[in-house]
C-alpha cells in the first residue's frame, strides 16, 4: 500500500461522499420547501389580500412539490422509515422474513434501475418544453426521478449487501 494510504480508505472515502450528497439534499429539500411554501403565502396574500394574483405560483408550487416527494421518498428509504406492515413481518419465521427482505431489496434495486434510464429518457424529451406560466425550461422538474434513483439504487444496494452479510435487518428499517 501507498504511503498514507490504509485498509478500508476506500469505503471511507465513498462513505464521505455518501454523506456529502446526503446533506446537499436535505438542504436542497429544506430550500424548496421554503420557497414553495413562499410561493404559496405569496400566492394567498396577493389573491386575498390585495385582490392581484399571480399566475406563476401556483405552477411554480406545484414543481417544488414534485422534487420535495422525490427527495422525501429518498430521506425515507435512507431511514427505512417507510410505511409497512410489520405486523405480519414480524410474525414469519427467520428465513421467510429474511428472504422477503432480500425480495423487497432486490425488486428496489431493479426498481431504481428502470426509473433511472426512463428518468433520464422523459428528461431529454423535454428538453426543450417550456413551463406554461413561467418562461423557464421543464426539464430540471423531470430530473427529480432520475436523481432519486440513484440514491434509491444506493440505498436498496445497501439493505440488500447488509442482509446478505449479516442475514436480515431488523424488521422495523425493513423496506416494507
Amino acid at each position: 500500500m501507498g504511503p498514507g494510504l490504509r485498509r478500508g480508505d476506500g469505503k471511507q472515502g465513498a462513505t464521505a461522499v455518501l454523506r456529502l450528497a446526503e446533506r446537499m439534499l436535505d438542504a436542497l429539500a429544506v430550500a424548496l420547501f421554503a420557497l414553495m411554501f413562499g410561493a404559496v403565502i405569496l400566492q394567498v396574500a396577493l389573491r386575498y389580500v390585495f385582490n392581484h394574483p399571480l399566475v406563476w405560483t401556483d405552477e411554480a408550487a406545484a414543481y417544488f412539490l414534485v422534487w420535495i416527494s422525490f427527495l422525501g421518498w429518498t430521506m425515507a428509504s435512507r431511514k427505512r422509515i417507510h410505511i409497512g406492515v410489520a405486523f405480519l413481518v414480524e410474525r414469519l419465521p427467520g428465513g421467510a422474513r429474511r428472504a422477503l427482505h432480500a425480495f423487497w431489496a432486490a425488486a428496489a434495486v431493479g426498481f431504481a434501475i428502470v426509473l433511472f434510464v426512463v428518468g433520464i429518457a422523459i428528461t431529454r424529451a423535454n428538453g426543450d418544453v417550456r413551463m406554461v406560466s413561467i418562461d423557464f425550461a421543464f426539464w430540471p422538474v423531470y430530473l427529480a426521478a432520475p436523481t432519486a434513483a440513484v440514491f434509491l439504487f444506493v440505498y436498496a444496494l445497501r439493505d440488500l449487501l447488509q442482509i446478505v452479510r449479516k442475514g436480515d435487518i431488523k424488521a422495523t428499517e425493513a423496506q416494507l
